[in-house]
């Protein structure tokens, strides 16, 4: 679960970031009852968070704190796609000042710049 914090940073900077207490890496179940203060929270894969995990993440957010949810809505993983409530959260807070919103598209991938004329050819394909 630190693999892109390393490859971000360097090999074993997780480490380091976790040993100093710097970062913390929690599973969403843990964070029941918690008030979360003074910290930037990562959620990754929120693609396919339920509108009930969305909410229990999003009430612990305490003072002077910030969520960052990262997602694609086009790769759910869950069987009925509904469930998944990214989507839906984007589009009621688009034009929201509570939240704000950031959507990138493919040419914004980074990881190979191949990645975008794939998906040019998928989605040409209807995939």
């Amino acid at each position: 679960y630190t693999w892109n914090i390393d490859k971000l940073l360097g090999k074993g900077a997780s480490k380091d970031l976790i040993s100093k207490e710097i970062i913390e890496i929690l599973p969403i179940t843990y964070i029941r009852g918690l008030s979360i203060d003074n910290a930037i929270v990562i959620i990754d894969e929120s693609q396919n968070l339920e509108p009930h995990t969305f909410k229990t993440i999003i009430t612990r957010i305490g003072e002077n704190s910030k969520y960052i949810f990262l997602g694609d809505i086009e790769q759910i993983d869950r069987k009925n796609k509904k469930e998944s409530c990214l989507k839906r959260v984007l589009e009621m807070f688009e034009n929201s000042n509570v939240m704000g919103t950031v959507r990138f598209n493919d040419e914004d991938c980074v990881r190979n710049p191949i990645i975008p004329k794939v998906l040019e050819v998928l989605r040409e394909n209807g995939m």
